[in-house]
């Protein structure tokens, strides 16, 4: 997964402002206009900082699944969240997305609210890639 190093850069600039603010996540029940669906557990977010390449391909959508609740991992969510959380899995795998979510003691999670990352890619499998982390280059053929 990656990001284009300009989205990448806001990203990161994004993440140094937020400070110790409220969890941005928790905030989507005042702000509902970055919510694509409203469910009764779960709010399903377009990513703002959307990832570029999945497994090798472009990334067409990338969206995420939020729980309204504030918690850090899937096994601290309730009997009705499990249900409806795999229920939303479901419509989505069957609409051509893949899941992605991170443990709460992953050093790349950026934000400690549970969220799972749903991502739909063009299928386009790119036979070359090539990462430099110092100057960042990515080139795909």
């Amino acid at each position: 997964m990656s990001r284009k190093p300009k989205r990448q850069k806001t990203y990161l600039q994004h993440l140094k402002q937020k400070g110790s603010e409220q969890c941005n996540f928790c905030k989507f029940k005042d702000n509902p206009a970055e919510v694509v669906a409203d469910h009764r557990l779960f709010w399903i977010t377009t990513n703002l900082f959307p990832y570029d390449m999945w497994d090798n391909q472009g990334v067409e959508t990338h969206l995420m699944i939020v729980p309204k609740r504030h918690v850090q991992a899937i096994g601290d969510f309730t009997n009705a969240e499990s249900k409806e959380f795999l229920a939303l899995v479901s419509l989505y795998e069957e609409n051509g997305f893949s899941l992605y979510l991170r443990a709460p003691t992953n050093s790349s999670k950026s934000i400690p609210h549970q969220h799972s990352h749903l991502i739909r890619t063009d299928n386009k499998h790119y036979s070359f890639m090539f990462y430099m982390s110092k100057p960042h280059i990515n080139l795909m053929k």
